[in-house]
């Protein structure tokens, strides 16, 4: 596995990036989300249909992180108030995918306009 593999394969906590919690990698797809899809009895393909930046591998670290940090991940489930009483369908999982991938190109849309104001896009703002 080549270092840009592993290093995507990581789960990382940042500030600022979905309220400092455990994501996958550079993805912003926090653990506890996953964990509480696949508690919901969602399969791995329909997650990586859902979620076209992850792999089998992704899902297989989540698994172990939550094994690992599961008092974490559970209170992240229960502040997030994300444990519904029934398993989201394919089609609201999918939903659910669409809609953190339209707020993500928001917030890098935003990132950007912001940072060419600043003059941070590699051009002179004389």
């Amino acid at each position: 596995m080549s270092a840009l593999s592993l290093i995507s394969l990581k789960i990382q906590k940042t500030p600022g990036v979905c309220g400092g919690r455990a994501c996958v990698g550079n993805t912003r797809i926090p653990v506890w989300t996953l964990i509480s899809f696949l508690q919901q009895g969602v399969t791995d393909e329909d997650m990586i249909q859902a979620y076209p930046a992850l792999t089998i591998d992704h899902l297989n670290l989540v698994r172990e992180y939550y094994e690992a940090h599961r008092a974490e991940i559970d209170c992240d489930i229960r502040e997030q108030g994300k444990e519904p009483e029934e398993p989201l369908t394919d089609e609201a999982l999918v939903q659910v995918a669409d809609a953190r991938f339209v707020e993500l190109d928001k917030t890098e849309a935003r990132d950007a306009e912001s940072n060419s104001r600043r003059g941070h896009d590699g051009t002179s703002q004389l």
